[in-house]
């Protein structure tokens, strides 16, 4: 994939977050509903950063040439709304797409029976469209395991945008979602990867 635009934001910090198709939290409740959803509640300790990525698909994306031939314009693009949750010191390693060698990573996909899923933040709910069923986003858990007991370091959500969501309009439900949300400056990102230099991985 070949990135297009990439913006990145600050907002208060999050109490709860949700994410998964609506069905799924009126139907199931227990192991079951976990297994679906995410419904996480986020320490204090954690910062939250949300970037917004627009991606051009290539051909080696594809596994099928014959339907890479067949796309045009929009349907070649993918947006996200990736949500990083992270302390303030090693965020700039995950945005940077890495992770720490004592690490361990739990992905869960999340998927959608109802051509719709619902992106909650605190009591800021969205419900989006997605004009088709599958798999509409993932979790990524990355810890370590200390003396035995699980220790969380950090928490990446993936929100996948429908087709007929443009860049604004994903701003537009981020926006909706998380309070005071402000986009970060160059000077910003640069200090943040200064900060994190310090705890460099591995």
């Amino acid at each position: 994939m070949k990135e297009l635009r990439n913006e990145m934001y600050r907002a208060v910090h999050p109490n709860r977050i949700t994410f998964g198709d609506p069905y799924y939290f009126e139907s199931f409740t227990g192991d079951k509903l976990r297994s679906l959803t995410l419904d996480l509640k986020v320490p204090d300790w954690m910062d939250v950063c949300i970037v917004l990525r627009e991606d051009l698909m290539e051909r080696e994306d594809y596994g099928d040439d014959d339907l890479f031939a067949r796309l045009s314009g929009d349907e070649l693009k993918r947006r996200a709304l990736v949500i990083y949750l992270a302390p303030a010191k090693t965020m700039q390693t995950y945005l940077d797409g890495m992770q720490y060698e004592s690490q361990k990573v739990d992905e869960k996909q999340i998927g959608v029976d109802t051509a719709c899923y619902l992106l909650g933040v605190d009591n800021r709910i969205e419900t989006v469209q997605t004009a088709a069923d599958g798999y509409w986003g993932c979790v990524e858990t990355l810890y370590r395991n200390i003396e035995g007991k699980t220790c969380h370091d950090a928490v990446i959500i993936t929100v996948e945008m429908p087709e007929d969501y443009d860049f604004e309009a994903m701003k537009a439900l981020a926006g909706r979602c998380f309070e005071e949300m402000r986009s970060v400056t160059k000077t910003e990102k640069g200090k943040n990867r200064r900060d994190a230099s310090r705890d460099a991985p591995r």
